[in-house]
């Protein structure tokens, strides 16, 4: 008998997700407890330091979360065990500066850093599958929603492609301006990067020729993120805003006013009814209702909360806080 892909397996135990009416989402929200992992707090000033999570990513299925920390390690958490992690990857080297998950829900996870190395990571047989030599400082990452190649962007300008079957670099092409994130849409035929010029531009793949650009911040834009239908595309800068354009025509829909600082990260909830952003300024983080342009919630917090995204699955959100580790608001209970 065949062996069931983890994917699929995976899928069968996942149970549908009902969201509450908008009405009722602050009353929702407010009654879901936040988790920590770990459940306790390190001891000592290094301790902290070295389980400061760098970045976060939620698998496909929202089964899984994996956190780049400042000790040049990547952790693999079950949501519904905060106890324990699943496995731990450590490297020599640079800390991660972005990690993600399979988009296909395989069970891999890619990490960029530092130290221009891109490592991939096998999940199920807890090792290394593969590592390429980008050089240089890579800190931002998008893999194509096929999962067949990622695009690395550098500190100096420069756009690597990479075939993921073959572990081979397929180009590197230098942009005109540096990119401080990318994200595909969902045909995989355009990529999304934001400028430390305020812009967001739409670039043709894989050619990477620009197809537009929008001014959407008078400073540096750090994020993006594509809306699970595509109805939007978010974008959060330095001036504390995170502004929505509207991908049928373009035109800018609505502006968040909420955050109490640079906004370094932006995400859709699952269903693409609400967004929230983090930063490294204020305490807690907001969220919005994408529709109405109104703040909903505030998730407090008792300092900055840099990392901020949303479960693919439901209306769990995992935070990093500028401390240590992570929490989740609403985090699934054991089945």
């Amino acid at each position: 008998m065949a062996a069931v892909t983890t994917a699929a397996a995976t899928a069968a135990t996942v149970t549908r997700f009902h969201p509450p009416k908008t009405t009722l989402f602050p009353t929702y929200i407010k009654r879901q407890k936040t988790t920590a992992y770990p459940e306790h707090p390190p001891r000592g000033s290094s301790a902290v330091a070295a389980q400061q999570v760098r970045t976060l990513a939620w698998s496909p299925l929202g089964t899984q979360i994996a956190t780049g920390l400042a000790s040049k390690s990547i952790r693999v958490w079950d949501p519904e065990k905060p106890r324990v992690h699943i496995h731990e990857f450590v490297w020599r080297g640079e800390r991660a500066e972005k990690v993600l998950f399979h988009p296909r829900g395989e069970p891999e996870i890619v990490s960029v850093g530092e130290d221009g190395m891109i490592r991939f990571w096998d999940v199920r047989a807890k090792g290394t599958s593969g590592e390429i030599k980008a050089g240089g400082l890579c800190f931002t990452l998008a893999w194509s929603p096929d999962g067949k190649e990622l695009v690395v962007g550098k500190k100096n300008d420069d756009i690597v492609r990479v075939d993921c079957e073959s572990r081979t670099i397929i180009s590197t092409i230098r942009l005109k301006d540096q990119t401080n994130q990318t994200c595909f849409n969902w045909a995989g035929d355009s990529l999304l990067t934001t400028t430390t010029d305020g812009f967001f531009k739409i670039l043709d793949y894989p050619s990477l020729d620009e197809l537009a650009r929008f001014p959407a911040h008078n400073s540096s834009c750090n994020c993006v993120a594509y809306h699970p239908a595509g109805a939007y595309v978010a974008t959060g800068a330095s001036d504390g805003l995170i502004s929505l354009y509207r991908t049928d025509g373009w035109l800018p829909a609505k502006t968040f006013d909420a955050q109490a600082g640079p906004v370094k990260t932006v995400s859709f909830s699952c269903d693409g009814t609400y967004i929230a952003g983090g930063s490294d300024e204020g305490t807690g983080f907001e969220i919005g209702n994408v529709e109405t342009g109104e703040s909903v919630y505030k998730v407090e917090a008792k300092g900055p909360t840099p990392v901020v995204m949303w479960s693919p699955r439901d209306y769990a959100i995992a935070y990093a806080p500028s401390d240590w580790g992570i929490r989740v608001v609403g985090a699934p209970t054991p089945s």
